[in-house]
């Protein structure tokens, strides 16, 4: 243990700092943060936002994860929905 690698709050796994940055980063960049998890085969769980937090991404990716997040989160709402006039967001 030390800087070099990064200590998962969800699950107390603990795997290489640039390791989990580039996968990170990769789902980010696809849009597929439903897949960011625990890369054990046995474990599978979620990473959580102050996982990606404690990432230090850069201010870019910070904000596409966050934008992901929120439309990932209003997707699953029953109760809440898009505007459906063009352009609104």
């Amino acid at each position: 243990m030390g800087a070099k690698f990064f200590f998962m709050t969800g699950c107390e796994h603990f795997y290489c700092y640039d390791c989990i940055k580039t996968m990170v980063t990769e789902k980010i960049k696809e849009g597929n943060i439903s897949t960011l998890t625990c890369p054990d085969a046995s474990c599978k769980k979620n990473l959580n936002d102050l996982d990606i937090k404690n990432l230090k991404l850069d201010a870019d990716m910070q904000k596409r994860y966050e934008k992901l997040s929120l439309d990932n989160a209003i997707a699953q709402m029953d109760d809440m929905g898009w505007c459906p006039i063009a352009g609104c967001g």
